[in-house]
């Protein structure tokens, strides 16, 4: 047994908080015992459970209800582990955009589209307002475009250019882009809003992004295990709910 294995093995246990005396499970330092608590009384209040073996095998269901919290909890910080990855990766990031816009727009996409996964899946007030105001940038990019054309300086462009892409401007690398008129042309043709155009189509499509993202963050091995778990805890609770109603027929069938 190597030594990491060893480390893992000879770890201390977390500390557990009983709740209730027999409760059949034990809360991790991070749960919260009212809420255990809430969830107990509220079967009780259902079930009304009378004598031991009814208030055990509610307290049992409580237990198995809360091992599924956990459970959607653990499948959840999967894909949580899995975006991150891939979030951290532009190229990655950029491929699952691409993947899922292709099919939409094929003639739009380009190899590697630059728009973070976090600008994509982050709240916004909505898909498509936020693709027109990148169609809003894209238009002021081209009318700066026209102005340099015809001869308007450097300052004047820029006061025409959108914040974000200004900002962009001020720490591009000099040597690929010149602080000049035609530094300033070339950057905005071959940087500024071929990136933006690519960040409004992902806006339009964002919800066949978000549908990609988590068919390629999918790890299988791992969910599985926890899917098989919780087929185990569905069986229990199964069973145990049937044992709960045939004792509470049988008792309430002796009283009639």
């Amino acid at each position: 047994m190597n030594a990491a294995v060893l480390q893992v093995v000879n770890a201390p246990a977390l500390p557990a908080t009983p709740v209730r005396g027999l409760a059949p499970v034990a809360l991790l330092p991070w749960e919260e015992a009212g809420d255990y608590s809430g969830l107990h009384e509220a079967l009780i209040a259902h079930h009304a459970p009378e004598g031991p073996v009814e208030e055990h095998l509610v307290e049992e269901i409580a237990g198995i209800l809360w091992r599924k919290r956990r459970l959607y909890a653990a499948q959840a910080a999967v894909f949580r582990h899995r975006y991150a990855a891939f979030h951290e990766n532009r190229h990655a990031a950029g491929e699952i955009i691409r993947d899922a816009v292709l099919p939409h727009a094929p003639a739009q996409v380009t190899d590697r589209p630059s728009t973070a996964l976090a600008e994509i899946i982050a709240e916004v007030p909505g898909d498509q307002e936020s693709a027109r105001a990148f169609d809003r940038d894209c238009g002021r990019i081209q009318a700066a475009l026209g102005d340099l054309r015809r001869g308007a300086t450097l300052g004047e462009a820029l006061e025409r250019l959108p914040e974000r892409v200004r900002a962009r401007w001020q720490v591009t690398d000099t040597d690929a882009y010149p602080d000049s008129v035609e530094g300033l042309v070339a950057f905005l043709e071959q940087a500024a809003l071929p990136t933006l155009q690519q960040e409004a189509l992902a806006c339009r499509h964002a919800g066949d992004v978000k549908a990609q993202l988590i068919g390629q963050t999918l790890d299988v091995q791992r969910m599985e295990s926890l899917d098989r778990h919780e087929t185990h805890l569905d069986r229990k609770f199964e069973r145990t709910l049937a044992m709960l109603v045939k004792l509470q027929e049988l008792r309430l069938g002796r009283r009639a």
